[in-house]
């Protein structure tokens, strides 16, 4: 039976009507009485009046009894609204109406009842501050908590539970908690109050919460304490908790790519995978020199969502150590979640979209992400380029602005001053020319460009040219391939371009590779993709199966405090699962481009070097 029902039945009428009649017996006798006395002339006028009253006031007392029993029988047949007004106009003070306190927490409950939870909850509080010794006050307060959690307003919530001291309302009051309590989403609101209650339900849902999310180490440490600090059962979080970290003989390692050979397009629609995935087993050849086993199982994604779910429903998918691909974004996101789910590490090699590293431990990027570029652009920009003005141009697509974004967050604030920050396309292109008419060349630092578009490259560099502003530029290496420009007009105006896939050529490693690749391959690499994509797969596959090597499976910790790592693309990975290292290259005398913001840009790669 509900509280409500309880209170219901408190209030039936029993106990009231019981006392109601043994009024309504005295008055009878009373009215008697008078009658009596009046008839044998014993009373004189004022005590007739006297008497009168009390019959009045008998007679008042059982209409008081009759507009209760009126609005009560409207609430039991659910006629709410009615039930309000007819309990509300009772509820008013007057010396003969004993229904007042009733009447008031009826009118409370009829509101309530209409799911008007702020009529209903300023009553109730009305309530509680006018009756504060009611014997059924808590009943009051049970609704206040109910009401509290229907609006989410759960600090109230937690405080009205610890008001209840009758222990059959506190019971009930418990039982709401938990249901409530378990209908909590967010973690940020579980942990607070956690943090302040120390309550199991609580703990419990939170529990639930961490286990079901993208798992940070962070989350994972805090599910690690529930667990222990409350006794909870470690079976009922298999996804949550950590797993445990081994080092073996040989690994087993799952390419995911569309290489899609069920499509009879030819070899250049899928030449950059087959690329890829041929660095990655020339890697697996130089491990092996070094006493590194990898076991490599190729599957084809055909650049479809419901094949990558198809093969990650494969029961071996569960016994790999990492994952390299899949590459494309939606088959990127279900990898993400299957890998943080189960624990295993999973490596990017060609994108940098910062939000595939979100709320995940396992996710590793070759590249620098976006978010990590604007942070290293900036930091070389804040002390290699003097005076205050900056200018930042980005394009329309959103890595343009997420890089440039970050870009001006990581400014110095105190020695630079973004005075124009803004998106140009193709439409808009002409704006440039206009922006850069108004600058003060006096007092600009430099130019920050985040968008590959042509156009805009060509464009700039007439704006330049024709206010003959000297001030250094960022831009992308995508750049170097306008026709209408030359390298001499790059190297005058300090050009600095971004350049993920940069390698130095004359690395003598370099070579070998390229060798090695032709070798293998009967073409060198790039003929058919972009030129350093056999380059990503053989760096991807030597670097992460050197931490197999050295760490185990789970080697998310250590790959922390690993140094720089010198290969034919450069990686690091100390601050964030995305590539550390971001390189930016400018033409130095000899037209050749040099890495400006790393100064081990000629230290050899690993190639061969592990192979002789």
């Amino acid at each position: 039976m509900t509280l409500v029902q309880n209170h219901q039945q408190l209030l039936s009428g029993n106990k009231i009507l019981i006392i109601l009649g043994e009024i309504g017996k005295f008055y009878q006798s009373l009215l008697l009485f008078i009658n009596q006395l009046v008839f044998m002339k014993k009373l004189s006028v004022l005590s007739f009046f006297l008497l009168s009253f009390f019959l009045l006031s008998a007679q008042s007392s059982k209409e008081f009894m009759k507009r209760y029993n009126r609005a009560k029988d409207l609430y039991d047949a659910q006629q709410y609204p009615q039930a309000f007004q007819a309990f509300k106009e009772l509820s008013e003070p007057h010396k003969n109406n004993v229904f007042e306190t009733h009447a008031r927490f009826y009118t409370a409950l009829s509101a309530y009842q209409q799911e008007n939870y702020p009529i209903a909850e300023v009553l109730f509080k009305q309530f509680v501050q006018k009756y504060p010794d009611w014997k059924q006050k808590d009943e009051a307060v049970y609704f206040l908590t109910e009401i509290a959690f229907l609006e989410k307003n759960y600090g109230e919530a937690f405080s009205y539970l610890k008001q209840i001291e009758n222990e059959d309302t506190k019971a009930d009051a418990l039982n709401m908690k938990k249901y409530f309590v378990q209908q909590i989403d967010s973690i940020a609101i579980l942990k607070k109050y956690e943090q302040e209650l120390k309550d199991k339900d609580i703990a419990e849902t939170l529990a639930k919460r961490l286990d079901k999310r993208y798992n940070t180490i962070e989350n994972k440490l805090l599910l690690e304490y529930l667990i222990q600090d409350y006794g909870l059962n470690r079976e009922n979080y298999p996804y949550g908790t950590f797993r445990k970290n081994e080092k073996k003989h040989e690994y087993n390692i799952a390419i995911l790519l569309p290489f899609m050979n069920n499509i009879e397009k030819g070899y250049r629609k899928s030449a950059r995978f087959y690329e890829l995935y041929e660095g990655i087993k020339l890697a697996t050849d130089s491990l092996l020199h070094r006493g590194i086993i990898i076991n490599l199982y190729a599957y084809d994604t055909q650049k479809d969502t419901s094949r990558v779910h198809e093969i990650l429903n494969h029961k071996e998918m569960q016994e790999m150590d990492l994952f390299i691909g899949p590459v494309y974004p939606k088959t990127s996101a279900i990898m993400k979640q299957f890998a943080t789910i189960n624990q295993i590490n999973y490596v990017n090699p060609l994108q940098n979209d910062g939000n595939l590293i979100y709320e995940t431990d396992y996710v590793y990027l070759s590249k620098s992400s976006c978010e990590v570029k604007g942070k290293n652009f900036a930091e070389f920009a804040n002390y290699s380029f003097p005076k205050r003005d900056v200018v930042v141009f980005y394009g329309g697509k959103e890595k343009d602005s997420v890089l440039a974004s970050s870009y001006i967050a990581h400014l110095d604030s105190v020695d630079k001053r973004v005075v124009c920050f803004k998106e140009i396309t193709k439409r808009n292109v002409k704006d440039i020319r206009n922006i850069l008419n108004n600058v003060d060349d006096k007092n600009l630092s430099h130019i920050f460009v985040s968008s590959s578009e042509k156009l805009v490259g060509a464009t700039l560099m007439s704006a330049i040219e024709g206010n003959n502003i000297m001030a250094p530029v960022i831009a992308p290496s995508k750049w170097l391939e306008i026709e209408v420009l030359e390298y001499e007009q790059f190297r005058r105006h300090q050009f600095h371009f971004d350049y993920d896939d940069y390698h130095y050529l004359l690395d003598t490693n370099v070579a070998k590779f390229r060798n090695a690749f032709q070798e293998r391959m009967s073409l060198k690499p790039g003929i058919y993709s972009k030129k350093t994509d056999a380059y990503y797969g053989y760096e991807t596959m030597f670097f992460f199966g050197q931490m197999l090597y050295k760490h185990g499976h789970l080697f998310n910790e250590a790959i922390k405090n690993e140094e720089d790592y010198k290969g034919l693309i450069k990686m690091h990975y100390h601050r964030t699962n995305a590539n550390n290292i971001s390189p930016l290259l400018r033409f130095n005398e000899y037209y050749e481009l040099e890495w400006v913001n790393f100064p081990h840009y000629q230290e050899g790669s690993t190639y061969e070097k592990d192979r002789d």
